[in-house]
């Protein structure tokens, strides 16, 4: 699904290109997506190339919706608004990122509760940036993002696709075991970027972005605690 221009907001017409059975449908199909997701990983299969079946068979399937019912609601590559207000608007969001990060580290060291960051060995990082940086984003937001919104975009309004979306993404990260805060509110976000922006690789870039600077952070106080 290549486009040159700026593409609109996931959504905005595709309420209107579909029955209330065809709707359900697609709804029913997001949700078994993301429950087949979410026992893959249960079963410790969170990076296998299965995982990858359910985000491809929908881009092919979303490729043959948009030819045959156009809307402006279908995702796409470009950003809506274009490329230059998408790198402002990520600037801002990763100083109020870095800003909330302090605070809930800084008062869970203070006060000794709550997580904190891991210590990441420089040994295990090109392993770790592989299957974190780069396969999880993808993986993770074909899944959540490109699909699940997409599908409740059919149906629901922008707020009860986020609602939904984030939520199940915080139950995921339930699955991994890893509940810091940044992850359980990390996918309403994602979830908002991906609708407002219209382009699959929004949120993808600013997901693989946020789990880079989580494991830079690792090996710095790997390294400061002197292994």
């Amino acid at each position: 699904m290549q486009d040159d221009k700026p593409r609109p907001r996931v959504g905005i017409d595709l309420r209107h290109q579909y029955s209330s059975r065809e709707a359900n449908l697609w709804v029913l199909a997001g949700l078994l997506a993301v429950a087949f997701d979410m026992f893959l990983v249960n079963k410790g299969l969170a990076f296998s190339w299965v995982r990858a079946l359910s985000p491809m068979i929908a881009l092919l399937f979303f490729e043959e919706q948009r030819r045959k019912r156009p809307s402006k609601g279908w995702p796409g590559v470009s950003p809506n608004g274009g490329t230059r207000l998408w790198i402002k608007v990520s600037l801002i969001v990763s100083a109020w990122a870095i800003l909330l990060w302090v605070l809930l580290y800084g008062v869970s060291a203070l006060f000794d509760f709550g997580p904190g960051f891991a210590k990441v060995d420089p040994d295990h990082i090109p392993v770790q940036f592989l299957s974190i940086t780069m396969i999880a984003p993808i993986l993770e937001e074909g899944v959540y993002r490109i699909l699940l919104c997409t599908a409740l975009a059919t149906k629901f309004r922008h707020r009860t696709v986020v609602a939904i979306s984030g939520t199940l993404f915080a139950l995921l990260h339930l699955l991994y075991g890893n509940l810091a805060p940044t992850n359980l509110l990390a996918g309403y976000l994602l979830s908002w970027a991906y609708l407002m922006s219209g382009s699959l690789w929004i949120p993808i870039l600013w997901h693989a972005v946020g789990n880079m600077a989580i494991l830079s952070v690792g090996m710095i106080l790997f390294l400061m605690a002197g292994g």
